[in-house]
């Protein structure tokens, strides 16, 4: 991509005129969040059986103008922005319910997280040159996706002075880590005439020299948990 095209485009070189009328494009961010919750609890039976859910949902939104990094922040004040999605959730479900002796406790959960930053097709390569604060570069997309499924039962027994407990116990956990779209690939530069004159010192080209069309795909990881468990408190007699 040519440098006069890259600098028509966005002619700021430095952080001082970022602020200036050079500049053709000064971000503006927005970060909305929403939270939902969602709460019942139902007892019948006489007070003998209980239900009880729970549902906690939040979600973030922003245009990728918020960061600590320079680079970033640069790249953002060119209009080269890595918008940032993510959602946050968690889901409990229990039933209780009491016999004569004994107490019944069961319990459901569902946890999920998934965050995603960037771009679905990044098309300009990733641009740095010594001396300039703001670079050039789409912001590939790349997330992470968590899931954790969680069973739990448990049977509490009272027998004389002893109260038994036993129980057992699944847990699921997936975890998709994403590999990012090939992205247009890297050049470095060491001073403006080197980019002018297209003479980089350093560089990483892409697999493919067509643009970058194909979305993110994901590594997936996948563990089950599996347990029970036995107990047994009791009083002792002192004469």
């Amino acid at each position: 991509m040519p440098a006069r095209f890259l600098l028509g485009y966005s002619p700021c070189l430095s952080a001082d005129q970022a602020s200036s009328a050079r500049c053709l494009y000064l971000p503006l961010e927005f970060h909305p969040r929403f939270q939902y919750l969602i709460r019942i609890d139902h007892s019948f039976n006489h007070e003998k059986d209980k239900l009880t859910a729970r549902w906690i949902s939040e979600y973030q939104q922003d245009q990728g103008g918020i960061s600590a990094q320079k680079a970033t922040l640069g790249k953002a004040v060119r209009g080269y922005l890595g918008p940032y999605n993510g959602l946050f959730s968690n889901m409990n479900f229990g039933h209780i319910h009491v016999f004569e002796r004994s107490v019944n406790d069961f319990r459901f959960s569902f946890q999920n997280i998934s965050t995603y930053v960037g771009i679905d097709h990044p098309v300009v390569p990733d641009i740095s040159i010594t001396g300039v604060t703001l670079g050039f570069g789409d912001i590939p997309k790349n997330g992470t996706e968590l899931r954790t499924y969680e069973l739990r039962d448990t049977l509490s027994m009272n027998r004389g002075k002893h109260l038994l407990r036993t129980g057992v116990e699944l847990r699921k956990i997936f975890k998709g880590l994403s590999i990012a779209p090939p992205t247009p690939g890297s050049f470095a530069f060491s001073n403006m005439s080197s980019f002018a004159t297209d003479a980089p010192f350093k560089q990483t080209l892409p697999w493919t020299l067509l643009p970058v069309t194909q979305p993110a795909s994901l590594v997936t990881l996948r563990c089950m948990k599996r347990g029970c468990f036995f107990r047994t408190i009791g009083k002792s007699l002192r004469g």
